[in-house]
């Protein structure tokens, strides 16, 4: 190596020096500075700590607010499942109350329907009657006219009986007066016979001539005579046959008589137990006419029954049904009161834990750059 090469490392050497020197003097200077910020850094990391310990007593705090927002949480959710379990039970007796208030209505309508089952199985019997009482009138009527008819007969015949009275009677006195008219001749022929027998005795005493002429009016009296018994006989017969005729009719009228008297009793059978029956029909129209304004009655009042309590069980499931959308809607505005009330808390707490994680990641951030910045 020459001197030139020499006094050049020499020079380079120095150079070298001065900038090792430069450059020392900058490291003792940034060492120094770094001991500054150091020492800064370590004061920050104190109050970093410090920071930290009341980020942590904050984060505590915090975990004591989401502990408490946790039990609020679950306070409202226990509330809300006490709420629901309520209003379950609720719903559960409103239904079996309105369970229990249909069937009370069903079994209000079944008995209505019976008693109206009941009423049209009275207007069956009660037509039944009617149509029975308007066959009994019928009845009644055709034997009122075979009665009139009957007691017409039984007048007739009454007349009948009293005109063939009436021609027994006359028929007594010209029989009457015919057994006297022969008596009168019996009498006549007995004097006759007598007055012959005295002629004959006085013929005996007179003469054969009287005789003859005595003979021959004998003979003409005893013709006459004989012509009278003829008579008699004859008059005797017609009576006798006219009597037999007159027993025979008399038989006839008396057998008529007794059967008119008969039937007119029959009639009059008849006719009391005609009255009878309608006196009883006049009773079971009666009583038909109460039953029917009864049922009538009845039947009114089972529809008006009906009728009220429809009315009444439509108001009254109206009015449930307004209680319930009531009721509903007040809870739905409860439900809502709670929703927004926890999403404003839930909104709190997010902002709150957002913003401490804003000022923690700050904090990191600033010990970050305060660890890294010695280094740059």
């Amino acid at each position: 190596m020459d001197t030139k090469e020499a006094t050049e490392l020499l020079s380079w050497l120095e150079e070298e020096r001065r900038r090792d020197k430069a450059l020392l003097a900058e490291l003792r200077k940034e060492v120094d500075q770094h001991k500054d910020q150091l020492s800064g850094a370590i004061d920050r990391m104190g109050k970093f700590e410090e920071s930290l310990a009341q980020t942590t007593a904050e984060s505590a705090k915090m975990s004591r607010f989401q502990q408490a927002l946790q039990q609020f949480k679950d306070e409202i959710l226990l509330e809300l499942q006490r709420w629901q379990e309520r209003f379950r039970k609720e719903g559960e007796q409103r239904d079996e109350l309105l369970r229990q208030e249909r069937q009370d209505r069903v079994q209000a309508l079944a008995q209505l329907e019976e008693g109206l089952k009941e009423a049209l199985q009275l207007r069956g019997p009660l037509q039944t009657q009617q149509a029975e009482m308007q066959r009994l009138n019928k009845v009644t009527s055709a034997q009122k006219l075979q009665l009139d008819e009957a007691l017409k007969e039984g007048r007739e015949q009454q007349e009948r009986l009293l005109a063939f009275r009436e021609r027994v009677n006359r028929s007594e006195e010209r029989l009457a007066e015919l057994l006297q008219e022969g008596e009168a001749q019996k009498a006549r022929s007995e004097k006759i016979e007598d007055k012959l027998k005295f002629l004959e005795g006085w013929a005996e005493e007179r003469g054969p001539q009287q005789m003859a002429d005595l003979q021959t009016f004998g003979e003409r009296l005893r013709e006459e005579q004989a012509q009278l018994v003829g008579e008699l006989r004859t008059i005797d017969d017609r009576r006798k046959k006219q009597r037999a005729g007159w027993a025979k009719e008399m038989r006839t009228w008396r057998d008529e008589a007794e059967r008119v008297r008969e039937q007119l009793a029959l009639s009059e059978k008849q006719y009391r137990s005609a009255e009878r029956m309608l006196t009883a029909l006049d009773q079971l129209k009666i009583q038909l006419e109460k039953d029917r304004d009864a049922l009538q009655h009845m039947e009114r009042t089972a529809e008006e029954r009906q009728r009220q309590q429809l009315e009444d069980w439509r108001k009254e499931n109206e009015m449930l049904w307004l209680r319930n959308e009531e009721r509903w809607q007040q809870l739905s505005e409860e439900n809502a009161k709670r929703d927004d009330r926890i999403a404003s808390l839930w909104e709190s707490h997010v902002a709150l834990l957002r913003r401490q994680a804003g000022e923690v990641e700050k904090w990191i951030k600033k010990v970050e750059k305060h660890l890294t910045g010695p280094s740059r």
